[in-house]
């Protein structure tokens, strides 16, 4: 089985499905439609193998029940505690489900909630094995739950986040979409629930029909419960990466006021005299404004599962907290705190960018879609602090202090946080990190760092 369960007992109740007896599949009328798509997926397997499927009650060959725990309460039959830990929806990020064979020929897929059984069906095709001229289910029990909340396809583009799809293979959007389709199927299948999609900028009209096909993918892929993630920046915009004459997206840029008056320099990267004028400053309103429209006009138009958000890549704490120091005097006077990882001084400013975004993004509704991004549209910042280990400071032969990037970074991250919403669609990407010099893992620590902080 694959991704293998969290637990799973063979047990002595094989079933046995029989092409000569029709094979019961059971729902609740008012189901969930994940729950219509685990039969509609139980279906195609059962045709592909020539079986005959049946909604009537009482016929007697084998019989599959979708259940749905959320809705329906407990099934009539006791659960091992185990079983119905597992099927609390409060854990698991709704994900759970068991899967139990029964000595009276049934099957029961029991989901914490709709996706549970969802998920449990694409473990139950994959049980299904040839005897003889039939077939068997192996009496079996299993609990099933995700260790991570988002499992995510990573090669559907060709250049790492940014862009280049691998499944545009020059057959126009008919053949395009259909194929993403056939991609998303596999990967409800295979529980995977996120896809790294487009990038990387927030053009609404790459090439024409894209908004339209987008918001169809978008749909389709919401309804397998599978988030199509599309990356572009909330901040130090790189025009390269951008690319504006390919429709890409737009690279603002720090002026006095728009549209065209001076530019200047702010906190950002040195990679040229330019990068830091590359729409880097968090106390210009204007620029905050324009910077949330654009993303807010790619979510309307798009309705995006997720957004990778990427602002500066200072790399190392002493790297940003050079780049720190270099801020505008109105950032100053806003975030007057020369320490990078403070309330008052970066992790102030930094929060204060992601959260002018963030709030514009979870305005989106869309009436006639059923589309809310407050509740449908996970972004994540990428963290402009990353590399904490001591091999990689982004100072060149400078000494580097291992345990100060450690720390500053959680202190940084914690301040940062606590001044942003509080959101489960609110996500934080951390890039490249490895264990600290005593062997410490970053999540651990991160985590450790979070509960005492109370977030």
């Amino acid at each position: 089985m694959i991704p293998t369960p969290q637990f799973a007992e063979l047990r002595p109740d094989a079933i046995q499905l029989k092409r000569s007896e029709p094979v019961e599949l059971r729902a609740a009328s008012n189901a969930d439609a994940k729950v219509t798509l685990a039969a509609d997926l139980i279906r195609t397997e059962l045709k592909a193998l020539k079986f005959h499927h049946t909604v009537k009650a009482g016929t007697s060959g084998a019989a599959i029940v979708l259940w749905d725990n959320s809705k329906e309460g407990t099934p009539p039959f006791p659960l091992p505690q185990a079983s119905q830990d597992v099927l609390d929806e409060q854990r698991y990020f709704g994900q759970s489900y068991v899967l139990e064979t029964r000595p009276n020929s049934e099957i029961w897929i029991i989901g914490s909630t709709a996706q549970g059984v969802l998920n449990g069906a694409a473990t139950f095709v994959q049980l299904v094995e040839p005897k003889g001229t039939d077939f068997e289910v192996a009496g079996i029990r299993i609990r099933d739950y995700p260790s991570f909340r988002y499992r995510a396809a990573s090669d559907w583009l060709l250049r790492a986040e940014l862009n280049r799809w691998a499944y545009d293979w020059g057959d126009g959007i008919a053949g395009y979409t259909a194929r993403i389709r056939r991609k998303l199927d596999f990967c409800t299948r295979f529980k995977i629930n996120m896809v790294i999609f487009d990038g990387f900028g927030w053009s609404t009209e790459k090439r024409p029909g894209y908004a339209a096909m987008m918001r169809m993918l978008n749909e389709y892929a919401r309804k397998r419960g599978i988030k199509l993630l599309f990356a572009g920046y909330g901040a130090n915009f790189n025009p390269n990466a951008i690319e504006p004459e390919f429709h890409i997206g737009k690279a603002h840029v720090n002026r006095r006021s728009y549209p065209d008056g001076e530019v200047y320099s702010c906190f950002g990267e040195d990679r040229s005299s330019l990068h830091p004028t590359y729409g880097t400053c968090r106390s210009n309103d204007a620029l905050q404004r324009q910077i949330a429209g654009e993303v807010q006009n790619f979510v309307r138009a798009v309705e995006p599962g997720a957004l990778y958000i990427h602002h500066e890549d200072t790399g190392h704490y002493e790297t940003t907290q050079w780049r720190w120091d270099a801020r505008c005097e109105e950032c100053k006077r806003r975030w007057p705190n020369p320490d990078f990882a403070a309330s008052d001084g970066g992790a102030g400013a930094m929060a204060h960018g992601y959260s002018n975004i963030f709030k514009a993004v979870q305005r989106v509704k869309n009436r006639d879609t059923g589309y809310d991004a407050s509740k449908d549209c996970t972004v994540a910042f990428i963290s402009p602090l990353y590399g904490v280990d001591s091999q990689r400071s982004g100072l060149g032969s400078a000494k580097v202090d291992p345990e100060l990037n450690w720390n500053k970074t959680l202190e940084f991250w914690a301040n940062a946080v606590a001044r942003m919403p509080r959101s489960v669609n609110l996500q934080i990407g951390l890039r490249e990190i490895f264990p600290n010099p005593a062997g410490q893992r970053w999540m651990d620590a991160w985590q450790a760092n979070m509960q005492r902080q109370g977030l």
